[in-house]
Parts: structure tokens; C-alpha cells; sequence
């Protein structure tokens, strides 16, 4: 994030000034947006401002730290709420604890208890950010797989599962004479002037004369008004009279018929995403048909707990297909994985990075085989090796000898020869790795803009220079140049 948007909400205005003078929010890409004296006007505040962060005292006058909690739940944007609590109120602290606020401070603090606290708010920021992005990509690939794979029941399993609690699916098509640029025009329009919670799922199809997209609301907010708003803004700037072919909540069983409905008389459309244009099949073509054999192959095994014709299969499927394809079938099997909850759904995403930056297919899915096919031999410390440096990649004293001696208690050189045969990499090799991965979501996915932060998040400490050498040996780019290929 470019920077975290701080609110601060306190009625003893001596407190309110200390925090915003003395702590250092520039040292954490941070500024305060506004400073409000009783909480009523502070959720004037968060609803008008849409912060990252809230630092709010509980026993205010009108309305109390409790309530700016509870009533900023409904709102659009919910903010990381950091509380401040006096001893006598500290049963306060404990009900905001039930409505999810992880982070409170008892009075009195100062400046550096606020600013462990606010590091702590940045890291949960951070990761809703994360999932948002993550979850935006994984909806535009389940979209697509289904809009590319006729009757493909798995796709609309997955659609349904990333939708949570509360939202709903609709679709969007304007109808109109349009060329490629006013198009791409649309899409943009959507994705830079509707709501925060009027999710862009990041594609786009264009039909015969019909350009829409599906779309996700986590509120309830008014989407008919604010889509008619929009509409009205882009007929005026492309100096053409736009109309809505259809604008109405869906199921995600019904996005293949919307889009063959939109394209009769055509056998296909154009998908537009990360500025550019794709044609995209509506109809069971035969590559259709291989993706799906192909993910049929991987299921089939995986099922079996049959780890060598996995491999064997996963070999074939690199050697006769190219990137996209490759990509097209990852995704159809490793969605179904991570809606198991045996996957993360980062992880899906970074094998995608992984392949279309070259690297083999085999490589790319080794460090998943570990969890799709548990070995009933597998000696138990390597996983508690894994387990313990997946968990602290940040941290800059892991080494083999650590682990040997503080969670394995053997010798480093037997451990080191067992971590081998077991994973098929040496130590080092697969600490260096796992970071790099790490730093490699921090910057495409979350968007941490500092490599010296990278650095620090993925255990190479205050040492960017050795971070960025490491990460151009397993990258082939220096941090920035990867950066840049956002």
C-alpha cells in the first residue's frame, strides 16, 4: 500500500495531540487523516475518510469507543481498530475483543507502546489486503475457466466458496457500438469510480455489442443507482448513448448462460484484463476438452493417493502444453485443493507466477506434493522443520544448526543428510527458496513498496543488498525489476 490512512479518536484533547505529534508515522508509511474529539463525529470520520486504522479511547462522551466499533461494521470499508482502555474499563476492552479488535492498550502508554501496536495493525492490514487481491484474481480465474469449460460443475463450486457470508454475485452488461479502447475504457471506469464494496472481479467480456462483467457486493449499498451513476458518466465522456443490457444479481450456475445469451450468433467474445484484450471461447472447443481431461488425470491420482502417476502426469502435462494451458489446468485442480482447505489460496498463486516466469511445472508443484500425498514413512521432525520455518520466515537466526539442536536434538550433519533425502533439497536451499516466494507475494500481491521492509519480513534483516542477490539467484530479476513487472 502507497499509505496506511490513520483516524484517531479520543475525547482528553492533550492525548488526542501527544499521539498525533509524537509518534513517528512516517516510519510506518503512515499518516493521520483525521483527529475527532468524541466518537460520534469519529464515525462521521471513518465512514466520510475510509481509514486503514483507528486508534480509539473507549469511555467517550455521545458515543463511546464500543459503539464506533459495532456501528463500523456496517460500513463499506471496516478499519483495523486499535483501543485504548483505562484499568476501570477494561470490560470494555474484553467486548471489543468479541467484536474482533485484536489490538488494545491500557493506559497510560506512550509513544512507542502506540507504535508496537500500530506495526501490529499495518501486518493485519496488510493482510486483508492480501486476501482481497488474492481473492480477486481467484474469482477472475474460476470466471473465466467457466466461461472457457462448458458444464464444468468444479467451477461454480469454487465461485460459491469464495463467496462469503453476506455477498452476492451479479452481472453487469452495457450495451452499446464500442471498439477495443472504449472497452477498456469501461473497465476502468468500474474499477476506479464504484464503491469499495462493490468488488471488480478484474475481467471484463465483450460480446457482439455487449460489454459486462461479474461483480461481487459485500454491502447493501444501492448497486443499480451507483451502476446507473456510472453509466450515465460514460455515455457522457464517450459522446455515445449507452444502455443496460442486463444489470441484476446471479447465481454462479447462471454465468455461462449470461454469456451465451449475450453472444448468440457469435462463438466466442474477448476477455479483457491486465490491459489486454483475450478471445475467449463460450463453447466446448477441444482445448476445452484437454484442460479438462487433463485436470481429470491430476484429480483421479490425487484421489488414488497415487504420488508417482501424479508427477508422471504433471510431467506430461508440461512437456505437451503451452503456458496458458499449463496455467488453465493448474488452476482447475489446485482450486478444487484449496476449497478442501488443504491449500492456501496464495500458494495457487504463486504457482501461476512461477510458470509463467518459465519455471517447469515439476518444480513449480513440489512443494505442494508434501500435503496432496502425505507419506506414511516420512520421518516426523522434517515436517516440524517445515512447519517451524514456514511460520518464521521473518526471522533471521534460522539455520540447520538451530534446528537441530533446539527442535530436532540430533546432530546437525544426520539432520541435514534426512531433510535431503526427504524433501530431494538441501537445507539451505529450500529456507532460501520458501523466502523468496514470500518476498515474491509481498511485492506482487500485497504491494509492500520498500524492499528493505521485504527484506526484513523474509529473514535477510537490515541487509537489502544480500536480499536482493539472493532473490535475483532464484528469480533472475533484482527485487525492483520483478516489482516493476507488476
Amino acid at each position: 500500500m502507497d499509505t496506511y490512512k490513520v483516524i484517531l479518536i479520543d475525547d482528553e484533547v492533550m492525548e488526542l495531540e501527544g499521539i498525533r505529534q509524537l509518534v513517528r508515522w512516517e516510519e510506518y508509511n503512515a499518516e493521520v487523516i483525521g483527529a475527532y474529539k468524541n466518537g460520534e463525529e469519529g464515525l462521521r470520520g471513518i465512514e466520510e475518510l475510509g481509514p486503514d486504522i483507528v486508534i480509539t479511547d473507549m469511555k467517550m462522551p455521545v458515543v463511546s469507543g464500543l459503539d464506533v466499533i459495532r456501528r463500523a461494521r456496517s460500513f463499506t470499508k471496516v478499519p483495523e481498530f486499535i483501543i485504548l482502555s483505562a484499568y476501570a474499563e477494561f470490560s470494555l476492552a474484553q467486548s471489543a475483543m468479541k467484536e474482533g479488535v485484536e489490538i488494545y492498550l491500557l493506559k497510560p502508554c506512550d509513544e512507542y507502546d502506540i507504535e508496537e501496536a500500530l506495526g501490529k495493525a499495518i501486518q493485519n492490514v496488510d493482510k486483508k489486503y492480501a486476501l482481497k487481491n488474492v481473492k480477486q484474481l481467484l474469482f477472475r480465474q474460476s470466471i473465466q475457466a467457466l466461461i472457457e469449460s462448458d458444464g464444468a460443475k468444479k467451477y461454480i463450486a469454487a465461485v460459491e466458496e469464495l463467496l462469503e457470508e453476506g455477498e452476492r454475485l451479479f452481472w453487469i452488461g452495457i450495451a452499446g457500438r464500442f471498439d477495443n479502447t472504449s472497452a477498456g475504457e469501461i473497465y476502468r471506469c468500474f474499477y476506479e469510480n464504484s464503491s469499495s464494496d462493490f468488488i471488480f472481479t478484474s475481467m471484463i467480456l465483450k460480446v457482439n455489442q455487449v460489454i459486462g462483467g461479474f461483480y461481487v457486493s459485500s454491502g447493501g449499498g444501492n448497486h443499480m443507482e451507483e451502476c446507473s451513476a456510472i453509466l450515465r458518466s460514460l455515455s457522457l465522456r464517450a459522446d455515445r448513448l449507452l444502455s443496460f443490457s442486463r444489470c441484476e444479481w446471479v447465481m454462479p450456475d447462471e454465468i455461462l448462460n449470461i454469456v451465451r445469451e449475450e453472444s448468440r450468433g457469435t462463438e466466442g467474445g474477448f476477455l479483457f484484463g491486465e490491459g489486454e484484450w483475450k478471445y475467449v471461447s463460450v463453447s466446448d472447443k477441444p482445448s476445452s476438452r484437454k484442460v479438462t481431461e487433463e485436470i481429470h488425470t491430476l484429480k483421479r491420482a490425487y484421489q488414488k493417493q497415487d504420488r508417482e502417476a501424479f508427477k508422471n502426469a504433471v510431467h506430461d502435462i508440461s512437456v505437451k502444453n503451452e503456458i496458458p494451458v499449463i496455467q488453465q489446468i493448474c488452476m482447475g485442480f489446485y482450486i478444487q485443493v484449496i476449497c478442501e482447505g488443504k491449500l492456501q489460496p496464495e500458494k495457487l498463486l504463486m504457482l501461476q507466477d512461477d510458470i509463467s516466469e518459465g519455471r517447469s511445472l515439476t518444480d513449480a508443484v513440489a512443494d505442494t506434493l508434501g500435503i496432496l500425498f502425505p507419506e506414511a514413512d516420512r520421518v516426523p521432525y522434517v515436517d516440524a522443520i517445515i512447519s517451524y520455518i514456514d511460520g518464521h520466515l521473518d526471522d533471521p537466526d534460522i539455520s540447520l544448526k538451530r534446528m537441530a539442536e533446539e527442535v530436532v536434538f540430533l546432530s546437525e550433519d544426520y539432520v541435514g543428510k534426512t531433510f535431503s533425502s526427504q524433501t530431494g533439497e538441501n537445507f539451505n536451499n529450500y529456507l532460501n527458496r520458501k523466502r523468496i516466494e514470500k518476498a515474491k507475494f509481498l511485492i506482487r500481491i500485497v504491494g509492500v513498496n520498500k524492499m528493505q521492509d521485504v527484506a526484513e519480513q523474509v529473514g535477510y534483516g537490515k541487509n537489502p543488498l544480500y536480499f536482493s542477490k539472493v532473490f535475483k539467484k532464484y528469480t533472475g530479476l533484482t527485487p525492483n525489476e520483478y516489482k516493476s513487472q507488476k
